[in-house]
């Protein structure tokens, strides 16, 4: 960095640390929220803010007196150049974004300077693409985590009650209250053979996409057919019809009605036939997708030359769930095995914060004639939460109607309501049947 980027910086230090002792009972929580102590590069400012986030954590007063007591005699001109300087402890929001934006830039600075060290001294591609892909991550999310104390974790635990968690809704009640699925989690929906998994994704993503900025990566249909697919399920015209283009007036008028409902729907569909799980990554953060839903994980192209088919899900997989951790919910559909397990790696349900498994009833678990006769005519199905690390492992019922393209979760007395035209949210059907 240039030496007046070197004093901009210092100087952000300077007022972050000025502010925070000056009004610490207005600041003290946003400072401790938003910094870490690696934002610091002048070690004095670093001890200064260390020492004053332990007295945060144990409830001592900070203020110059106190602060300069506790940080020895040794930091007496230094605390009271900070207490002398010409801010206000009022702008402390703003002195805490110069603070992150000069620290991103430091760190950017190293990275840059290492990747052109890679270039220029011929290094293998896999170490230029890896150190790309840290400063596309600094860019996104900010510094990279260098690890929290106890005190930290304390405060951060403290302050996330000040705020309602938020989950992600996939269109179906049963579900949402069963998963609990938030931002930065990795599902894994796998299918027997056509049991609905893509229907069940799109679904889905169209719900997510109510709240969240949602893409759909297909690596198997092309786009056309996903979109008849999604407007055969919302409009409730078959898709049978849809695809022949043979529509009566009321289909094309339903059908006008649905664009209406996916109209600005922050829901983007890309043709990733070719796309390796890096280059999905890069795409995820440049669009600043939220959810990232694949079609399916066994078809993503190995990263490497001559690799197994389970070395590439496996390196698949785990490029996957690393792009979770940056804050991105991942929903990868996969494939099952002839054996009825994941088909290609165990490494997928290890890495998987959530698998479900889509498929038929066994008849023997069927109790009214209503399921059997649905059994039948192929509209039963079952999901069932194989793994759940935050929340419960179960089995919900669902009826599949496969011409409409369309899920909906069994509840008492589904049978009797008009399953075919009914609101997707069945619980707001069953208070309109009870009326």
């Amino acid at each position: 960095m240039t030496d007046e980027a070197l004093r901009l910086y210092q100087d952000a230090e300077q007022s972050v640390l000025g502010a925070l002792i000056a009004d610490a009972q207005a600041n003290a929580a946003d400072v401790f929220r938003q910094v870490k102590a690696e934002y610091f590069i002048t070690g004095d400012y670093r001890y200064v803010f260390d020492t004053c986030r332990k007295m945060y954590a144990n409830n001592d007063q900070i203020d110059p007196i106190t602060v300069r007591s506790a940080c020895g005699t040794e930091y007496l001109v230094l605390l009271k150049n900070l207490c002398d300087l010409m801010m206000t402890p009022g702008h402390c929001g703003a002195y805490i974004r110069q603070l992150r934006d000069c620290a991103i830039r430091y760190q950017m600075d190293a990275l840059l300077r290492k990747a052109q060290s890679h270039v220029a001294y011929s290094s293998p591609l896999p170490e230029i693409a890896a150190a790309v892909d840290q400063m596309q991550s600094v860019l996104a999310y900010g510094n990279e985590d260098s690890g929290s104390d106890m005190n930290e974790l304390l405060l951060d635990y403290f302050d996330d009650w000040e705020t309602q968690p938020e989950f992600l809704d996939w269109g179906f009640s049963s579900l949402n209250s069963a998963l609990m699925t938030q931002l930065g989690q990795y599902v894994v929906l796998a299918a027997e053979p056509s049991a609905g998994k893509t229907a069940f994704a799109l679904s889905a993503a169209t719900s997510l996409a109510k709240q969240h900025r949602v893409t759909f990566y297909t690596l198997e249909m092309d786009k056309k057919r996903l979109m008849q697919r999604i407007m055969a399920r919302t409009a409730f015209v078959p898709l049978s019809k849809i695809k022949a283009h043979r529509c009566n007036a009321a289909e094309m008028e339903a059908q006008v009605r649905a664009k209406a409902k996916l109209l600005n729907l922050p829901f983007r569909i890309v043709r990733a036939s070719n796309k390796t799980a890096d280059q999905i990554a890069a795409d995820v953060k440049n669009t600043r997708t939220e959810v990232a839903i694949i079609d399916y994980l066994q078809l993503i192209p190995p990263p490497g030359p001559r690799m197994t088919e389970y070395d590439a899900i496996t390196a698949n997989t785990k490029a996957l769930q690393q792009l979770a951790q940056l804050g991105v919910c991942v929903i990868a559909l996969s494939q099952l095995s002839n054996e009825g397990n994941l088909r290609g790696s165990g490494q997928i349900k290890q890495d998987a914060d959530v698998v479900l498994r889509l498929g038929v009833p066994n008849k023997d678990r069927l109790k009214t004639p209503e399921q059997f006769r649905a059994l039948e005519e192929d509209r039963l199905r079952i999901l069932k939460i194989e793994k759940n690390r935050d929340g419960r492992r179960l089995t919900l019922p669902f009826w599949f109607e496969g011409q409409y393209q369309r899920f909906v979760e069994e509840w008492n007395g589904f049978y009797q309501a008009d399953v075919e035209k009914m609101d997707d949210n069945p619980y707001q059907q069953q208070k309109i049947e009870t009326a």
